[in-house]
């Protein structure tokens, strides 16, 4: 995104491929070094332009006094970043080519420092099919900055109608116009991202800039400009979605960088195969795999849940730990809904006759009656205690199917927050006599997390327990959970049981709670995945071969994008992601909220005021609610 810092990858290149190694930051010399060349130039009455790359390197090893044998090995680290990171603009390749294939002459016209034999290399690689005539200002000493270079194209073609296109509104607009030429714009990936053009938008490229600007080259600069750069490659011009737009240029990122230390965590741990659990592994499984292909860890997508799983872990009496899940809910329910959110017909029958003698109305709100709510669950044990026996035994006989009880190292992969399910899982492992210690990979934990059972390590990618990581807790998951939630889910229902399928071998399969997502967030929650896995499949090809300095993100970096789309969100944004829903709660209860917009049309609110104050006060995002909010009074 800003050409600049790949001075700073170049250098991490020499670093790793060469014998040499340097102690400073070079890229400051390299810049300032090209600067006096330039300045130089306009002294002497040639253009600004025409300085070389040569010209540069002879410079910088007399400023720094470098070996040549050195210096030489920096200048072809710096083409081959060049080499590895310049990529063709689609709509610009797609005109060439129609020009050539009308039999037209068509000449390309670079202000550059990079040699002409260079670039022809390069092009060789980007679909031109045809001759064309190659003017570089290093070379020709002219230059379409200031109009010299349009000059000898105009001499050269003097009886031609001559058509350009380019993005720079001097060089290529203004100058060429100058001289008669027909000049039109193409877009700028990079402007079309920090101008907030197209379906960029959705994204806070001026935020992104900013920091570019203020972090100078610093490694996370050079990942930064690397994913700013991709972003603005991949959206401009691209017909696509807000959706598509916030996964590919937010949420990619966002699994990237949790992909990568997924990988060196799981790897250091001496974990020989990870399991992600249902529904949030999924897309964390398909992006480990985009990223790491061959090298990656032997992995299962594991059928999962808070019902599936805590259930099966109540042992032969029950506990205060399963009456704490069993009351537990994070949104207004009534008495009965505790019951029946567990889908087990035994539970219920005997439910009847003891809110009969308690007086209790099943309807009643359970925030009155927590006492008797508690009291229930005891006096239910035995039903309660042979339904997590028998669903213990077909969970059981799963993961012997999945291959879950013969793993020697197996990792837990869940997107976090408690650790619960680990927690339940190894209390299993425990009754069954099982061997392999559990350890759990997350996203994200809170500080607030249960005690580690024996044996159990948990590692997160953002631990709020770690003081250094409080902030991004707080930014990226505390105050915006829905919206995350709602990236990493998969369509289906919540697993609330296991069943065995049809036909030979009769594997064990999900029976699911129908809290799929309805078709809309369905198809909003496609085009968000489907962004980030093709960001994912893109960085793994653009950084293949790179040094793991460049090509390994600092987490802030990673994070940066979804942070400030969350915190500060544009109205595109706001508008793809407010209006889906989110599902709190487990089993074959559901409890729909939208996460971060008015959920009525306006007329309701207008007939009643405090509806829209209830909605704000309990939205799962607010800054998108009052994105949303906003655009609600505008529409009147």
């Amino acid at each position: 995104a800003r050409p600049a810092d790949a001075f700073r990858a170049a250098q991490e290149l020499f670093t790793a491929q060469t014998r040499w190694y340097l102690t400073e930051e070079l890229a400051p010399d390299r810049v300032e070094v090209e600067i006096e060349l330039r300045e130089e130039a306009v002294g002497e009455g040639r253009s600004t332009d025409s300085v070389t790359l040569a010209a540069i390197y002879e410079r910088l090893a007399a400023r720094t006094g470098l070996p040549d044998a050195m210096v030489a090995d920096l200048r072809a680290s710096e083409l081959e970043i060049e080499r590895r990171l310049l990529r063709p603009v689609p709509a610009v390749v797609e005109l060439a080519n129609h020009a050539l294939g009308l039999g037209k002459t068509v000449l390309v016209v670079s202000d550059t420092y990079l040699p002409a034999e260079f670039l022809r290399e390069v092009l060789a690689g980007t679909g031109l099919r045809g001759e064309y005539a190659l003017w570089v200002s290093c070379e020709t000493g002219r230059s379409k900055a200031d109009g010299s270079l349009w000059a000898a194209v105009v001499d050269a073609h003097r009886d031609a109608r001559i058509v350009h296109f380019g993005d720079n509104e001097l060089r290529d607009l203004i100058q060429a116009r100058a001289f008669g030429i027909e000049a039109h714009e193409i877009a700028n990936p990079a402007a079309a991202l920090r101008e907030q053009r197209g379906p960029a938008a959705a994204l806070n490229g001026p935020l992104v800039f900013e920091h570019l600007a203020y972090d100078r080259f610093r490694l996370k600069n050079v990942h930064r400009s690397l994913v700013a750069g991709l972003v603005a490659q991949r959206l401009a011009g691209a017909d696509c979605t807000s959706e598509y737009a916030c996964g590919y240029g937010a949420f990619g990122p966002l699994l990237t960088g949790f992909a990568q230390w997924l990988h060196h965590t799981a790897t250091g741990a001496g974990h020989d195969h990870l399991f992600f659990l249902a529904r949030d592994g999924h897309v964390m499984e398909q992006a480990y795999r985009a990223l790491f292909g061959a090298e990656a860890l032997p992995s299962t997508y594991l059928l999962a849940s808070r019902r599936l799983l805590n259930l099966a872990a109540i042992g032969d009496q029950l506990t205060n730990r399963d009456v704490d899940f069993l009351t537990q809910t994070s949104v207004e329910l009534a008495v009965g809904d505790y019951f029946g959110r567990l889908g087990l017909p035994e539970v219920d029958r005997a439910l009847k006759p003891l809110l009969a003698a308690a007086g209790l109305d099943p309807e009643a709100p359970a925030t009155a009656h927590g006492a008797e709510l508690r009291a229930l669950f005891w006096r239910l044990r035995e039903p309660l205690v042979a339904a997590a026996a028998a669903e213990r035994a077909a969970l059981v006989a799963y993961w012997d199917q999945v291959g879950l009880l013969a793993a020697t190292g197996p990792g837990i992969v869940d997107i976090g927050w408690h650790g619960s399910l680990q927690h339940s899982m190894q209390r299993i492992f425990d009754q069954q006599g099982a061997a392999p210690p559990l350890g759990g990979l997350y996203f994200g934990l809170h500080a607030t997390r249960g005690p580690q059972l024996r044996r159990q390590t948990m590692h997160a990618y953002v631990d709020g327990a770690l003081e250094g990581d409080q902030k991004l807790h707080e930014d990226l998951i505390l105050r915006t959970v829905g919206v995350l939630e709602f990236c990493f889910t998969r369509p289906e229902g919540t697993v609330v049981g296991l069943k065995r399928a049809r036909g030979a071998g009769r594997p064990w399969v999900a029976r699911h709670a129908p809290d799929a997502l309805d078709p809309v967030d369905r198809a909003a929650l496609a085009e968000v995945q489907r962004g980030a896995l093709e960001f994912v499949a893109d960085f793994a090809g653009a950084t293949a071969g790179l040094p793991s300095t460049v090509s390994v993100i600092e987490r802030d970096v990673a994070c940066e994008n979804m942070v400030m789309l969350l915190n500060f969100p544009y109205p595109p944004a706001a508008a793809a992601l407010g209006p889906r829903h989110h599902s709190d709660g487990y089993g074959v209860g559901t409890r729909w909220q939208v996460i971060g917009a008015p959920g009525r049309e306006p007329a309701a609110y207008r007939a009643r005021p405090d509806l829209l104050d209830e909605e704000r006060g309990r939205t799962l995002w607010a800054p998108g609610f009052a994105a949303n909010e906003a655009a609600l009074d505008r529409s009147g």
